[in-house]
């Protein structure tokens, strides 16, 4: 259940994030993604997920994910949310 506190907290690490990519900070950004994501979808990152469906590459460079693939699944996880 999303309490009122992690949905603030959620939405500060999400500002957060845009801000350290904004600034160039593109690992930063993804780390304070991942944090937000965890409070918002109550566990789960499309991270984990797709370490435990197996195939994925998750290497990231700039941001995004090296793989257009794997780029494309986030994009969808994270539609979906």
């Amino acid at each position: 259940m999303l309490t009122e506190d992690n949905e603030r907290r959620a939405i500060e690490l999400t500002d957060a994030a845009g801000r350290a990519h904004n600034n160039s900070l593109p690992e930063l950004a993804l780390k304070l993604s991942k944090q937000a994501e965890k409070l918002l979808g109550g566990g789960q990152t499309f991270e984990e997920w797709a370490q435990e469906a197996g195939g994925f590459n998750l290497e990231t460079y700039q941001g995004q994910y090296v793989s257009k693939t794997t780029q494309v699944f986030q994009d969808c996880w994270n539609a979906s949310k």
